[in-house]
Order: structure tokens, then C-alpha cells, then sequence
């Protein structure tokens, strides 16, 4: 009874304040409601900002490596990109590194249902798939070792192709930089959550020609991003200290010439920060 009496007279003195007060309870009501969605939306975006990309399988010792430039009396600048020309002799040269791969993001004309559109495609190595371990629905990470291997994500395989199941084996026909391509879809990615990086629309296995471009021979050019995958004993110090014997060594005539380089390898769950 006595709980019963208390909320009735907590009820009618809200009443009676609703009533001689109205705008008073009304932007108190205003205020707490704004208070309450802010809270929400910043504890739903701190939530996805701690997860992303945590969620890629075997990704330790998985590492973007970052470029950061440097001209005399200049500050560094730092790029979430790497020169391709980092690549070369990467696996070769320090046998720390397990798999490396390019991810050189492109725009190619493709035919959607008869129809010429403007898609995104990513020009990779053989070894992406083993280095940033994308889950497959159906195929294998060995599709993009044949030369006109081609994996697509989900939804470009429903969009061309109308399935999954029916993207297999299917070819697309590809403009790029006016070459003329055909890439045969090897495997289909298995969907991709929100609170990740990079989304790979169609990963295709890079052409010679791709890599003879001037961003893959030049140090000073950067064009898109370099994974590698580490032994698990490698800290990201000593990889830094053992890319940049590397870049010294293979880089001279860039650095002779005013060029500063140097690199910062980004873990890849903190890539997005």
C-alpha cells in the first residue's frame, strides 16, 4: 500500500507540474532524450571502432606497411600507402616474410545485363589471399595464381551473375587502362562484415603490363597498399629496422636524389585508426 500511495503522489505532482510548467518539463524531456541518443551513438560507434577488422582470421603477424615521406627541412608525411617497388625481392631478400601481396585498387567498364558500367576492381598478388585471409564461400585462394584468375565478393557475384553458385567459372570482360581483358570468377568471398577496412569488389590476378607501369617502378610513387605476412617471433620493430636495411639498399638512387623514405608497419587490426 505504502508504494501504491508513493507513486500516486509522485503522479499527481507531475501533473500538476506538467500543467503550471509545461515548457519547463518539456525541455527537460528534450534535453534527457538528447542525452540518452548521443550516449547510444557514441557507444555504438566506440564498439565498432574496437572491432574492426578483428574479426579476419590468422591475422597475427599481418602487417600494412606505410610509407612516409621526407624532403629536406620538410616534416614527414605519412600515407596509409606503400611504393609497389617494395615488393620486388621483398620475399627473397628477408625470409621473415612469409607472403607479401599488392593491393592496387583500379577502375574498369564492365557489362552489367548489357549495359556498360563503371566498376571497382583490386590488381593483387598471388599471395593475398594467404597474407589478409579473406573467408571464401566457395573456390580457393589459389584461383588468383592463374593468370586470368578473378575472385569476387558476394554481392558482385549476385549483381552479374545472379548466385553465387552461378558466379563460378563465369567470365567477366573487363576495360582497364584500354586493355581488353577477360578474367574467369575462381571464387566468390564470403560476405564481408561492415567493420572492415577494405572491401574487395573483384580481386584479379595482376597482368605484366600492370606492373610495368610507372607507379610500380618508381620509389617515390604510391598508388595503393602492401600486406605482408610475418614469422611470429618478428616484432614490428625489428620488421621496421629490416625494411628499411631493405629500402637502403634497393632505394639508393631515390634517396640519393633528395628523397626520403622510411616505413611504419600497421597491424592489421589497427589499420583502420
Amino acid at each position: 500500500m505504502l508504494i501504491l500511495e508513493i507513486s500516486s503522489c509522485v503522479f499527481r505532482n507531475l501533473l500538476r507540474l506538467i500543467r503550471n510548467r509545461p515548457t519547463f518539463v518539456a525541455l527537460n524531456v528534450g534535453n534527457l532524450t538528447l542525452g540518452l541518443t548521443t550516449f547510444l551513438v557514441l557507444l555504438s560507434i566506440s564498439r565498432s571502432e574496437f572491432v574492426f577488422d578483428r574479426w579476419i582470421p590468422a591475422q597475427q603477424g599481418v602487417f600494412r606497411v606505410d610509407a612516409l615521406y621526407q624532403r629536406h627541412g620538410q616534416n614527414a608525411s605519412e600515407f596509409p600507402d606503400a611504393p609497389y617497388r617494395l615488393f620486388d625481392e621483398l620475399k627473397t631478400s628477408l625470409p621473415e616474410i612469409l607472403s607479401a601481396s599488392r593491393y592496387a585498387p583500379e577502375s574498369a567498364v564492365a557489362t552489367l545485363h548489357g549495359v556498360l558500367v563503371t566498376q571497382d576492381v583490386q590488381f593483387v598478388d598471388p599471395d593475398f589471399l594467404n597474407v589478409v585471409q579473406f573467408p571464401l564461400g566457395m573456390g580457393d585462394a589459389g584461383g588468383l595464381s592463374r593468370p586470368d584468375g578473378a575472385i569476387v565478393s558476394e554481392k558482385i557475384a549476385r549483381q552479374y551473375f545472379g548466385s553465387t553458385q552461378a558466379a563460378m567459372g563465369q567470365v567477366l570482360n573487363l576495360n582497364i587502362e584500354q586493355h581488353a581483358m577477360r578474367f574467369t570468377v575462381r571464387g566468390v568471398l564470403a560476405p564481408i562484415p561492415a567493420a572492415t577496412t577494405i572491401h574487395p569488389d573483384i580481386l584479379l590476378a595482376m597482368p605484366t603490363w600492370v606492373q610495368e607501369l610507372q607507379t610500380f617502378q618508381q620509389w617515390g610513387m604510391t598508388a595503393g597498399k602492401l600486406y605482408v605476412r610475418v614469422l611470429g617471433t618478428e616484432s614490428p620493430t625489428e620488421l621496421t629496422a629490416n625494411l628499411r636495411r631493405f629500402i637502403s639498399a634497393h632505394a639508393g638512387s631515390f634517396l640519393k636524389i633528395g628523397g626520403g623514405l622510411d616505413v611504419a608497419p600497421i597491424a592489421l587490426a589497427d589499420q583502420h585508426a
